[in-house]
Order: C-alpha cells, then sequence, then structure tokens
C-alpha cells in the first residue's frame, strides 16, 4: 500500500509541475501582446482624454515633428477643435481624439515620429480625419452664429471637394487647411473675425 501511495503521489506531482509551465508559457505570450499593443496606443481601452493626449504629443513630437509649441496651446486646440472622442485610445482612423491619443502615443512606440506625429495633430494628416472633414466638423461646431452658409455636413463636403487642399501650415490661400485654420481655435475664440474667413467663398484670407 505505501508504495503505490508513494507512486501516486509521484505523478501527481510531475503532473502539476507540467501544468505550472505551460501556465507560464501562455502568460507570457499575453503580456507580450499587451504590452505591444500599450506600447503603440496606449492603454487600449481606456476612455481617451485631453489631458493624456497632450501629455503624449508635447512628449513624443518635438523639434521638426512638433504639433504643438506647449501643453497649453494643445489643451487649447483639444478643447477648441470638434473631435468626438473616439471609442478608445487604440483607434487609428477618423476625426476623434482616440484617434490622435493613439498616433501621439505610437510616434514613440515605433520610433518613427514623422509619420505618426502629423496623423496626432490638429489637422489629422489625413489619417485621423480627411482635411474636408476636420474642416466640416469644425465649421459646424464653431461657426453656428457667424458666417453659417450650410445647411448639412453634404453640402460642406460638396462645397470642400472643390478646394485645393493646401498644406497643414497655411493660413492664407484659397485652400482647405486655410479654412480649417480658421474654422478652429481662432473661429471657437473669435467667430466674428474667422468664420467668415473660413467659408466657402470669403473676401479675405483664404481668397486667391
Amino acid at each position: 500500500m505505501k508504495r503505490i501511495a508513494w507512486t501516486t503521489m509521484f505523478v501527481l506531482a510531475l503532473g502539476a509541475a507540467a501544468a505550472c509551465g505551460g501556465d507560464d508559457d501562455d502568460t507570457g505570450g499575453a503580456d507580450a501582446g499587451g504590452n505591444a499593443d500599450a506600447g503603440a496606443g496606449g492603454d487600449a481601452g481606456a476612455a481617451p482624454s485631453c489631458t493624456e493626449y497632450c501629455t503624449r504629443i508635447t512628449a513624443n513630437c518635438t523639434g521638426t515633428n512638433m504639433q504643438y509649441t506647449d501643453m497649453t496651446q494643445c489643451m487649447s486646440y483639444c478643447t477648441a477643435e470638434a473631435w468626438t472622442v473616439g471609442m478608445d485610445s487604440s483607434s487609428q482612423t477618423g476625426n476623434t481624439l482616440g484617434c490622435r491619443q493613439y498616433h501621439a502615443g505610437a510616434a514613440m512606440a515605433t520610433g518613427d515620429p514623422a509619420t505618426h506625429c502629423p496623423h496626432a495633430g490638429p489637422t489629422g494628416g489625413n489619417q485621423c480625419g480627411t482635411a474636408c472633414e476636420v474642416y466640416c466638423d469644425n465649421y459646424a461646431k464653431n461657426c453656428t452664429t457667424s458666417g453659417v452658409q450650410y445647411t448639412d455636413a453634404a453640402a460642406c463636403q460638396s462645397a470642400c471637394g472643390a478646394w485645393t487642399e493646401g498644406t497643414p501650415a497655411d493660413q492664407m490661400g484659397n485652400t482647405t487647411y486655410c479654412r480649417v485654420y480658421h474654422s478652429g481655435v481662432p473661429a471657437f475664440t473669435d467667430a466674428t473675425t474667422h468664420c467668415p474667413h473660413a467659408q466657402e467663398n470669403p473676401t479675405t484670407m483664404c481668397v486667391n
């Protein structure tokens, strides 16, 4: 009886050791995947916020890749721009805060800020919203009392399709990005002045 009992205990011990070894391997694989996701986009599944977004982009997008001069300017843009929050910070496309927060994190995690910082910036770099999407969303949010002219989003998109896109730095010229600028933070702070510049047929600033 004693010999049988010791044999049984030895077999059970071997089985337990094998099971523990399997659990370690599985956990390691899961953790590696989770950390990789968090490093690229950061906190996948967590609701994005202006504070987290601005912390990432000001830390990771510097020098020639800088999108905002400092945290204060970023927070101002985040409040004024018409970005929806988005599902979470793992979103990689769309005119949302979540998309921008993802690419602000990816700028460091991938070691490629030149690609990701424009996507994380206020214009979205045609990744986090097209230029027309950003413009029309901004205009609908910030130009509700001055320079109103579009009946709906479709009318705005149709007008926008006729303009040259330009560059994200445009503040003058008949381009979409000029209108993105004037319909954004400037319109948020002074709609009377800037919404007429941002409309379909402005008389100054965004003209040929």
